[in-house]
């Protein structure tokens, strides 16, 4: 019995239930309820001689789910806390870039597209950053792009109408003869029929990407003859001779577009050739790729034409009294770059001018 835990009691009865030693066990009924009874027979030589009795409390169950209940709701407390700030930890690192992508877009607003999001050390978030800067380069370039081409073209154009207005305003100050109305007449629509080239010209640069959009199977060879029938009279008023290659090759691109950018090439190329010089459009394919080549065996192109041709109102010298937009080459480096190619000028190792229109034989999707 002395070994048994301190809280508990037992006794030991005889064969009668007689004590024998030990506490007298609860016989209340209520205080009974709350004791746990256990007992254990005593055999000797085969016969019952008694047994021994013990029984404890349950009261130090009651403490133990008390104890258990504070240290359980004490400990949600502290998962609690540090959960709610790790959360907050976790959700300023989330937000804070995000605050300041909607801060940068807010400045932008404000038309200042220079700005940048910059690193963001989280992975996901610095995917969209990276993504979120090219986005806003591409608009800067495209804006920059635009205000250039606005400017350029007011220029453009204000030359030719202020013409129509002084011809308009010296013919109606006094009253003329019919040859002095015939010659502004003359002049005013020279300058509207400028104005025609310039605006047709301007719409053609702008609907470059529009019309890349409408892609289609050509055959490069029959479309170079046609360009080749359409430029034979400027051809032939300055005794130039244009060719084409009839080797059969395949593209995926706009075809009036594609038509347009090689007229315009062919017809820069017919400009600036000698008399009785030759023009010829030759097609190679090599490396995945087709290439349309314009060749003629003029003096070439000059160090400055080679960096400035293709932008739009480049004009060299020698080329302004010749007339022209200056958006020729601009317009075919439009259409070319908007099918997924690319225009690339050069002089030829044979003399004269070299100008390359690069495809993918397959396009990508």
């Amino acid at each position: 019995i002395a070994a048994l835990q301190t809280t508990a009691r037992a006794a030991v009865v005889d064969a009668e239930g007689n004590l024998v030693t030990g506490d007298l066990p609860p016989k209340d009924k209520e205080a009974r309820d709350d004791v746990n009874f256990a007992s254990a027979p005593i055999i000797r030589k085969g016969r019952y001689i008694g047994e021994v009795r013990a029984w404890r409390s349950n009261a130090w169950i009651d403490v133990l789910d008390r104890d258990a209940v504070l240290v359980s709701v004490l400990c949600g407390v502290l998962v609690l806390a540090a959960g709610a700030l790790v959360a907050d930890r976790v959700a300023g690192t989330i937000v804070a870039p995000l605050d300041r992508v909607a801060l940068l877009m807010e400045r932008i607003e404000g038309r200042d597209l220079s700005l940048r999001v910059g690193h963001i050390g989280i992975a996901e978030l610095a995917r969209l950053s990276v993504s979120f800067d090219r986005m806003l380069q591409r608009l800067e370039s495209a804006f920059t792009r635009e205000r250039q081409f606005a400017a350029d073209a007011s220029h453009e154009l204000r030359a030719p109408l202020a013409v129509v207005r002084a011809e308009a305003e010296l013919a109606l100050r006094r009253e003329r003869t019919t040859e002095e109305y015939r010659h502004a007449c003359e002049g005013v629509l020279r300058e509207v029929e400028r104005l025609e080239v310039l605006v047709d010209d301007l719409l053609a640069a702008a609907r470059a990407d529009i019309d890349a959009g409408h892609r289609q199977s050509i055959d490069v060879a029959a479309i170079a003859r046609d360009v080749v029938e359409r430029c034979n009279v400027a051809a032939q008023v300055k005794n130039v001779r244009i060719e084409s290659d009839d080797r059969p090759e395949e593209l995926l691109v706009d075809a009036l577009g594609f038509e347009r950018a090689l007229l315009a090439i062919v017809h820069n190329a017919i400009t600036f050739a000698p008399a009785n010089g030759t023009v010829r459009i030759g097609i190679e394919s090599g490396d995945g790729m087709t290439t349309v080549v314009v060749r003629d065996n003029g003096r070439g192109f000059s160090h400055d034409a080679l960096v400035n041709a293709t932008k739009r109102f480049w004009r060299a010298d020698g080329a302004r009294t010749r007339g022209g937009t200056g958006l020729g080459l601009a317009i075919a480096r439009a259409i070319v770059e908007a099918n997924g190619g690319a225009l690339i000028l050069e002089n030829d190792v044979s003399g004269g001018a070299k100008v390359s229109l690069k495809f993918p034989r397959q396009h990508p999707a």
